[in-house]
Order: C-alpha cells, then sequence, then structure tokens
C-alpha cells in the first residue's frame, strides 16, 4: 500500500471495518476531511489519503472501546491534520493516548496534547510485567539462607 495512493470510502469500509453509515457520519461530522479529493461536493467521489485511513482506524478503536468521541472532537481533527501528511507519518509517532477526553500523541520520548492548544504533557509508563521479572530474577539470585541449628 503506498502512502501516496488515495482511498475511496468504499475501500475505507473494507480497510478499517467501520459501516458505510459510520463512514458517513465520521465525514459529515467533520472527524474526517476527504484529504484526498481535489473537487468536493455532491457528485463527486470522496477520496481519502493513507493519513485519513489511519485516523478512521483510530476512530474505529475508540469506538470498539465505547468511548464517545464527540468528546475528543478536538484532538481527533487535530491528529487528522498530522497524518494528513505523508510526511508526518515517517516521524516517530508511536502511541495515542486518550481519557476519554483529552487525545495525547506520543513522538518519539514526548507527549504532547491534541486538545489542549498541543501542550506538553508528562506521562510515565511502566510495564509491570516487567518489574514482576526482575523481581523473580533478583529473588533468585539472592543468597539462600542457610539452616542453623540450635542444640
Amino acid at each position: 500500500m503506498s502512502i501516496s495512493e488515495t482511498f475511496s470510502a468504499t475501500k475505507v469500509v473494507q480497510l478499517t471495518g467501520l459501516s458505510p453509515t459510520m463512514v458517513d457520519y465520521l465525514v459529515r461530522e467533520q472527524f474526517v476531511s476527504p484529504s484526498g479529493s481535489a473537487v468536493r461536493g455532491r457528485g463527486n467521489p470522496r477520496k481519502f489519503t493513507f493519513g485519513d485511513v489511519v485516523t478512521f482506524k483510530v476512530l474505529a478503536r475508540l469506538l470498539e472501546s465505547g468511548i464517545e468521541i464527540r468528546r475528543m472532537s478536538k484532538g481527533i481533527r487535530e491528529l487528522q491534520g498530522r497524518l494528513g501528511n505523508a510526511s508526518s507519518l515517517a516521524k516517530q509517532m508511536r502511541y495515542l493516548v486518550s481519557d476519554g477526553r483529552d487525545v495525547f500523541l506520543s513522538e518519539g520520548e514526548s507527549l504532547e496534547s491534541l486538545t489542549q492548544s498541543r501542550q506538553l504533557a508528562f506521562a510515565f509508563l511502566i510495564d509491570l510485567a516487567v518489574c514482576a521479572d526482575e523481581l523473580e530474577l533478583a529473588r533468585s539470585n539472592l543468597p539462600t539462607p542457610s539452616k542453623v541449628i540450635s542444640r
């Protein structure tokens, strides 16, 4: 799949698992704009860029999780603006983080708010499984207490 190609609404449905009605709703409510369409309006087919399709996929995942996307509309629009430019996909965008209202984008080492004027945020992600594994390894390396026999 080429990043520069455009996708029809039918292809978006096939790629994202969203229903045609949901794709239409998301466009009509301006969560996603057909960035690949040179001419817009009635009778002109909608063409979506790869970044648009990524935005649809993110929305599909949020909807599957039960998140009310209307509450995050500003952040979603900002995300599409970032993803709409194919060159921005080459950056180190890694994670989208949300609490259901605010939307944050992780690019490399930073976490930036997409809903609060692109303000940098701080977050710490600690993998509990790694912590548990490290403790198990450390525990297995501890010397075993020798049994003391008292007389």
